[in-house]
């Protein structure tokens, strides 16, 4: 128990719990689950895939569909560290939980990655440990308050925990053919939601088990094969959503003409989930709206979407040039982060001296802006329309005791900015 413990001390001091599939609907406060689930195949082309490669190894076969989800989640979030939820399999440890963190390189095959995933739970599996203890060891503010995924498989570890998470994906692999009973809280996830995201999940497995030395950068998932069901949004679908649908329809179409600028919406929908990954790695509360100050423009409706993919809320506001209101604004909505153009940065940070706001972010479609000495490195994201979507994070004035140094502001952003 000693060594288990030391185990699982040592992975969690570095462990971010991240990767989570964006959420349609804000997370409720409270109230009961809204239990739903799907019932979906690999199909025949997969399952031969996963035969050659394990001969029916059944740790082998569930290693392949972890590394498999930890793709489409990485891709999904555009988090490089995922981390997946798996039930434990020694006697009395049923229904406890081993996080397997599986960090991403894009420059490494899916064979690498494979191989480091078996080494991970591997591990994880001769040193269980009760989760609920192994929280015990973390402060409270790094606890994970939702568990995102839970991946278990029929004749290897035990059924997936009925308590709450957000996505449980239950493999059944008798016959030879893979089955996934995959539920969910509907409150959370509409059912394409669902059904693109396994789409993805067994569009990467198939690339990468037909070539295992496709780098983990090149498995874009191919959605040919999504169901009917993944493109019927339905009535009452968010904008997000809608914006979704063509790029699985249109991908190329013009999503967005902005003066002399035309943005696909394969092009808009990237870049709206590079920016909500952005925001999920703040860790913000769901339940303050995050402040969109900018006028209109791709800007603002990338912004907007990303916001609704980070399944939180935005309040559009417009930039005065009078201190107070504003200032009241901020307070009332006690908000922990604008997202903003960057020529409005000077103004935000005089306008927000004193409201406490955590975190900033600059958003652009145009050349690198020079920020001063509080400008954090930039990160691009290029698409086809030929034009570049510059982030910065900037620092707002705090009061002194909680005001971060800039190394660590630069550390934190460049870590909640990182892409594939």
């Amino acid at each position: 128990m000693h060594e288990a413990r030391k185990y699982w001390r040592d992975r969690l001091e570095t462990m971010s719990f991240g990767g989570h599939v964006a959420l349609d609907h804000p997370r409720p406060n409270d109230g009961e689950r809204a239990p739903a689930a799907l019932e979906l195949q690999l199909g025949d082309d997969v399952d031969a895939l996963l035969q050659r490669l394990t001969a029916g190894n059944a740790f082998l076969v569930y290693t392949a569909l972890v590394l498999g989800l930890t793709i489409a989640c990485s891709k999904q979030s555009g988090a490089n560290e995922v981390t997946v939820f798996c039930p434990g399999t020694a006697d009395g440890a049923a229904g406890g939980l081993l996080p397997i963190a599986v960090a991403l390189d894009p420059g490494a095959s899916f064979k690498d990655a494979l191989l480091a995933t078996k080494d991970l739970l591997s591990g994880a599996y001769r040193y269980q440990y009760p989760f609920s203890r192994m929280l015990l060891d973390l402060p409270e503010e790094r606890r994970p308050k939702h568990l995102p995924l839970i991946a278990s498989m029929t004749g290897f570890n035990a059924d997936a925990p009925a308590g709450p998470c957000d996505i449980a994906a239950l493999f059944d692999t008798a016959g030879g053919t893979t089955k996934a009973t995959v539920r969910f809280d509907g409150r959370l996830y509409d059912e394409s939601t669902i059904a693109h995201f396994f789409a993805s999940f067994r569009s990467v497995l198939k690339r990468g088990l037909g070539d295992m030395t496709t780098r983990i950068a090149d498995l874009v998932p191919e959605f040919a094969a999504v169901p009917a069901a993944a493109n019927d949004v339905g009535d009452g679908a968010g904008l997000h959503r809608l914006v979704e649908a063509q790029v699985r329809a249109h991908p190329e179409r013009i999503a967005v003409v902005d003066g002399e600028r035309a943005v696909t919406y394969a092009a808009l929908d990237r870049d709206a989930d590079r920016l909500a990954a952005a925001l999920a790695g703040l860790k913000l509360d769901v339940r303050k709206p995050i402040v969109i100050v900018m006028d209109a423009g791709t800007e603002l409706l990338v912004s907007m979407l990303a916001v609704m993919k980070a399944g939180a809320a935005f309040a559009p506001v417009k930039l005065l040039s009078s201190r107070r209101p504003i200032a009241e604004i901020l307070r009332a909505l006690e908000c922990e982060c604008i997202i903003s153009r960057p020529e409005h940065v000077a103004d935000l940070q005089r306008i927000s001296d004193g409201v406490g706001i955590a975190h900033g972010i600059t958003v652009a479609y145009s050349a690198p802006v020079s920020g001063g000495d509080d400008a954090v490195p930039f990160h691009s994201s290029k698409g086809p329309d030929a034009s570049a979507l510059f982030w910065e994070f900037f620092k707002h004035q705090r009061s002194p005791q909680s005001v971060e140094s800039a190394e660590s502001a630069e550390s934190a952003a460049a870590g909640g900015l990182r892409g594939s």
